[in-house]
Protein backbone atom coordinates (compact mmCIF):
# COMPACT_ATOMS: atom_id res chain seq x y z
CA UNK A 1 0.00 0.00 0.00
CA UNK A 2 1.26 3.47 -0.89
CA UNK A 3 2.43 5.67 1.95
CA UNK A 4 0.22 8.71 2.59
CA UNK A 5 1.66 12.14 3.32
CA UNK A 6 -0.39 15.13 4.50
CA UNK A 7 0.95 18.66 4.20
CA UNK A 8 -0.78 21.43 6.17
CA UNK A 9 -0.57 24.58 4.09
CA UNK A 10 -1.81 28.16 4.13
CA UNK A 11 -1.43 31.34 2.10
CA UNK A 12 2.11 32.76 2.00
CA UNK A 13 3.54 29.26 1.72
CA UNK A 14 7.01 28.77 0.25
CA UNK A 15 6.64 27.35 -3.25
CA UNK A 16 10.12 25.79 -3.41
CA UNK A 17 9.51 23.91 -0.17
CA UNK A 18 6.28 22.35 -1.45
CA UNK A 19 7.86 21.38 -4.77
CA UNK A 20 10.71 19.64 -2.93
CA UNK A 21 8.14 17.57 -1.02
CA UNK A 22 6.38 16.59 -4.23
CA UNK A 23 9.62 15.62 -5.95
CA UNK A 24 11.11 13.55 -3.13
CA UNK A 25 7.95 11.91 -1.81
CA UNK A 26 6.76 10.97 -5.29
CA UNK A 27 10.10 9.23 -5.88
CA UNK A 28 9.42 7.37 -2.64
CA UNK A 29 6.05 6.24 -3.98
CA UNK A 30 3.98 8.26 -1.53
CA UNK A 31 0.59 9.87 -2.12
CA UNK A 32 0.48 13.53 -1.09
CA UNK A 33 -2.54 15.48 0.13
CA UNK A 34 -2.47 19.26 0.67
CA UNK A 35 -4.77 20.22 3.55
CA UNK A 36 -6.10 23.57 4.68
CA UNK A 37 -9.17 25.06 6.35
CA UNK A 38 -11.69 25.57 3.56
CA UNK A 39 -14.12 27.43 5.85
CA UNK A 40 -17.12 25.68 4.35
CA UNK A 41 -16.10 26.17 0.73
CA UNK A 42 -15.45 23.43 -1.81
CA UNK A 43 -11.95 24.78 -2.49
CA UNK A 44 -9.55 27.63 -1.71
CA UNK A 45 -6.87 29.18 -3.86
CA UNK A 46 -3.81 30.09 -1.84
CA UNK A 47 -0.86 32.15 -3.01
CA UNK A 48 2.82 31.64 -2.22
CA UNK A 49 5.03 34.39 -0.88
CA UNK A 50 7.47 36.00 -3.26
CA UNK A 51 6.82 34.11 -6.48
CA UNK A 52 3.02 34.48 -6.13
CA UNK A 53 2.34 30.91 -7.29
CA UNK A 54 -1.24 29.71 -6.84
CA UNK A 55 -2.41 26.35 -5.51
CA UNK A 56 -6.03 25.24 -5.42
CA UNK A 57 -6.74 23.19 -2.29
CA UNK A 58 -9.78 20.91 -2.17
CA UNK A 59 -9.18 18.88 1.00
CA UNK A 60 -10.57 20.41 4.20
CA UNK A 61 -8.54 19.44 7.25
CA UNK A 62 -11.67 19.85 9.40
CA UNK A 63 -13.00 16.66 7.84
CA UNK A 64 -9.83 14.61 7.47
CA UNK A 65 -8.67 12.03 9.99
CA UNK A 66 -5.00 12.48 10.89
CA UNK A 67 -4.72 8.76 11.58
CA UNK A 68 -5.17 8.02 7.88
CA UNK A 69 -1.65 9.33 7.20
CA UNK A 70 1.82 7.87 7.69
CA UNK A 71 3.61 11.23 7.59
CA UNK A 72 2.25 14.70 8.41
CA UNK A 73 4.14 17.90 7.63
CA UNK A 74 3.43 21.47 8.61
CA UNK A 75 4.66 23.78 5.87
CA UNK A 76 7.06 26.54 6.84
CA UNK A 77 6.76 30.33 6.90
CA UNK A 78 5.84 32.26 10.03
CA UNK A 79 2.91 34.11 8.41
CA UNK A 80 1.47 30.85 7.16
CA UNK A 81 1.79 29.19 10.58
CA UNK A 82 0.20 32.16 12.31
CA UNK A 83 -2.76 31.86 9.96
CA UNK A 84 -3.16 28.19 10.81
CA UNK A 85 -3.30 28.76 14.55
CA UNK A 86 -5.32 31.99 14.62
CA UNK A 87 -8.34 31.28 12.46
CA UNK A 88 -10.62 31.68 15.48
CA UNK A 89 -10.68 34.10 18.41
CA UNK A 90 -7.74 34.23 20.78
CA UNK A 91 -10.07 33.22 23.63
CA UNK A 92 -9.99 29.57 22.61
CA UNK A 93 -7.62 29.28 19.66
CA UNK A 94 -6.61 25.78 20.74
CA UNK A 95 -9.70 24.54 18.96
CA UNK A 96 -8.79 25.78 15.48
CA UNK A 97 -8.97 23.04 12.86
CA UNK A 98 -5.19 23.03 12.33
CA UNK A 99 -4.47 22.68 16.05
CA UNK A 100 -7.02 19.90 16.45
CA UNK A 101 -5.54 18.03 13.49
CA UNK A 102 -2.01 18.34 14.87
CA UNK A 103 -3.16 17.24 18.33
CA UNK A 104 -4.56 14.05 16.83
CA UNK A 105 -1.31 13.45 15.00
CA UNK A 106 0.83 14.07 18.09
CA UNK A 107 -1.12 11.51 20.12
CA UNK A 108 -0.45 8.85 17.49
CA UNK A 109 3.23 7.92 17.81
CA UNK A 110 3.10 5.80 14.66
CA UNK A 111 2.71 8.95 12.53
CA UNK A 112 5.95 10.73 11.63
CA UNK A 113 5.51 14.47 12.11
CA UNK A 114 7.75 16.94 10.28
CA UNK A 115 8.10 20.64 11.08
CA UNK A 116 10.51 22.83 9.17
CA UNK A 117 11.86 26.23 10.20
CA UNK A 118 9.15 28.32 11.92
CA UNK A 119 6.38 25.74 11.46
CA UNK A 120 7.30 24.18 14.82
CA UNK A 121 5.64 27.25 16.32
CA UNK A 122 2.25 25.65 15.79
CA UNK A 123 3.00 23.38 18.77
CA UNK A 124 3.44 26.32 21.13
CA UNK A 125 -0.37 26.52 21.12
CA UNK A 126 -0.41 23.03 22.66
CA UNK A 127 2.84 23.02 24.66
CA UNK A 128 2.13 19.69 26.35
CA UNK A 129 3.23 18.06 23.09
CA UNK A 130 6.56 19.90 23.11
CA UNK A 131 7.52 19.01 26.67
CA UNK A 132 11.02 17.49 26.76
CA UNK A 133 11.10 16.89 23.00
CA UNK A 134 14.44 17.40 21.25
CA UNK A 135 13.92 19.83 18.39
CA UNK A 136 15.46 22.51 16.23
CA UNK A 137 13.81 25.44 14.46
CA UNK A 138 14.56 28.86 13.04
CA UNK A 139 16.33 31.08 15.56
CA UNK A 140 13.38 33.50 15.58
CA UNK A 141 11.30 30.80 17.29
CA UNK A 142 13.88 29.53 19.77
CA UNK A 143 12.64 31.40 22.85
CA UNK A 144 9.00 30.38 22.25
CA UNK A 145 9.99 26.74 21.77
CA UNK A 146 12.09 26.64 24.95
CA UNK A 147 9.36 28.39 26.94
CA UNK A 148 6.95 25.69 25.76
CA UNK A 149 9.17 23.08 27.42
CA UNK A 150 11.11 21.69 24.48
CA UNK A 151 14.82 20.92 24.48
CA UNK A 152 16.43 23.04 21.77
CA UNK A 153 19.31 21.14 20.17
CA UNK A 154 22.25 23.49 19.69
CA UNK A 155 25.07 21.17 18.62
CA UNK A 156 25.49 22.17 14.98
CA UNK A 157 22.90 19.82 13.50
CA UNK A 158 20.45 21.26 10.99
CA UNK A 159 17.99 18.36 11.20
CA UNK A 160 16.93 16.70 14.46
CA UNK A 161 15.02 13.43 14.81
CA UNK A 162 13.29 12.68 18.11
CA UNK A 163 11.43 9.41 17.58
CA UNK A 164 8.23 10.49 15.72
CA UNK A 165 9.13 14.18 15.32
CA UNK A 166 11.58 15.49 12.73
CA UNK A 167 12.51 19.17 12.77
CA UNK A 168 14.88 21.32 10.74
CA UNK A 169 16.40 24.77 11.02
CA UNK A 170 15.46 26.36 7.71
CA UNK A 171 14.47 26.02 4.07
CA UNK A 172 18.01 25.42 2.82
CA UNK A 173 18.02 22.02 4.55
CA UNK A 174 14.74 20.79 3.06
CA UNK A 175 16.37 17.94 1.12
CA UNK A 176 18.12 16.52 4.20
CA UNK A 177 14.96 17.10 6.24
CA UNK A 178 12.82 15.02 3.87
CA UNK A 179 15.47 12.28 3.77
CA UNK A 180 15.41 12.19 7.59
CA UNK A 181 11.62 11.94 7.62
CA UNK A 182 11.64 9.01 5.22
CA UNK A 183 14.42 7.33 7.16
CA UNK A 184 12.52 7.83 10.44
CA UNK A 185 9.44 6.21 8.89
CA UNK A 186 11.44 3.28 7.53
CA UNK A 187 13.30 2.78 10.80
CA UNK A 188 10.10 2.86 12.86
CA UNK A 189 8.68 -0.02 10.88
CA UNK A 190 11.94 -1.98 10.75
CA UNK A 191 12.23 -1.69 7.00
CA UNK A 192 15.36 -1.20 4.94
CA UNK A 193 16.43 2.38 5.46
CA UNK A 194 15.77 4.73 2.57
CA UNK A 195 19.19 6.25 3.09
CA UNK A 196 22.00 4.00 4.29
CA UNK A 197 23.97 6.95 5.60
CA UNK A 198 22.56 10.42 6.25
CA UNK A 199 24.63 13.36 7.47
CA UNK A 200 22.40 15.94 9.09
Amino acid sequence: MSKKVAILIESNFIYEEIMTYYTKFHKYGAKIDLLTDLSGKSYRTIISQGSQRALQITKDLQYVNANEYDIILVSANYISCESMSSQITAVDFEYSSAIQFIKSAMVNKSIIKGMLCTSLGILTSIPQYLQNRKVICHTSMTRDIINAGAYFVNDGRNVVVDNDIVTSHSLQYTDSYVDAIINAYESKYNKTNFMSIIHY
